[in-house]
């Protein structure tokens, strides 16, 4: 456990301090290696690069077009800057990092010791409904979302539905938590006295792998 503590904390002080190209590059590499090894699939990493070029395209084209700078030749008729274009893409992979980084603290510890920890520290205690409400509504969300898309694509005028469905998805996420929170509420003492362990008896069984991606982090920190 003090080794999974040990590489959240220099995980927060590499993304904070890093800066140059290579180092943060490496730094990802080491994220996505640690999430692969935890048991996430290869395709819910793609999709979560997908998700982030909703971020990544912004943040380039806004960075091209404001910093001054030698502006690129190419058939498109934007003023983008080469300086601007290299800054987006910088802040790009700052955005990426951060992203899997957050990732790979929140997977470093199982549900119950997360549960365990905010029991202990009374400032975080409050939380602990949020925290069970979490794991039920990502089910229900998920089950909104897709009876939502399999209704925008059986539509013949899809685009003027998106605002009726928008509205329905957010109704139907709304009552899906009111009723969530009430059952929670009504089992309070049973769903917490199950899932309070001790946290050896969920201790990560990765040693190895979380010891060899501290050394290695911290010999492309210092080098």
């Amino acid at each position: 456990m003090m080794i999974r503590g040990v590489l959240i904390v220099s995980q927060w002080i590499w993304v904070l301090t890093l800066d140059a190209l290579l180092p943060m590059l490496l730094l990802l590499m080491l994220s996505l290696v640690v999430l692969s090894a935890q048991g996430l699939s290869a395709q819910y990493i793609w999709q979560s690069f997908k998700l982030l070029l909703w971020f990544f395209i912004p943040a380039i084209l806004m960075q091209g077009l404001f910093t001054p700078g030698m502006m690129v030749q190419y058939p498109i008729a934007l003023p983008l800057s080469m300086e601007g274009l290299m800054r987006g893409l910088d802040l790009s992979l700052h955005i990426a990092v951060m992203f899997f980084t957050a990732l790979v603290v929140f997977r470093l510890f199982a549900k119950e010791e997360w549960i365990y920890f905010f029991h202990r520290f009374p400032l975080f205690a409050r939380l602990l409904p949020y925290l069970f409400l979490l794991a039920t509504l990502k089910k229900d969300v998920h089950y909104i979302l897709d009876v939502q898309k399999a209704e925008w694509q059986q539509s013949q005028n899809k685009w003027k539905k998106i605002p009726d469905l928008l509205v329905d998805g957010i109704q139907a996420v709304l009552q899906a938590s009111k009723q969530a929170a009430s059952a929670l509420w009504q089992g309070w003492d049973n769903v917490f006295m199950q899932s309070v362990v001790q946290p050896e008896s969920v201790a990560g069984k990765k040693f190895g792998l979380y010891l060899s991606c501290l050394v290695i982090g911290w010999l492309v920190f210092v080098l």
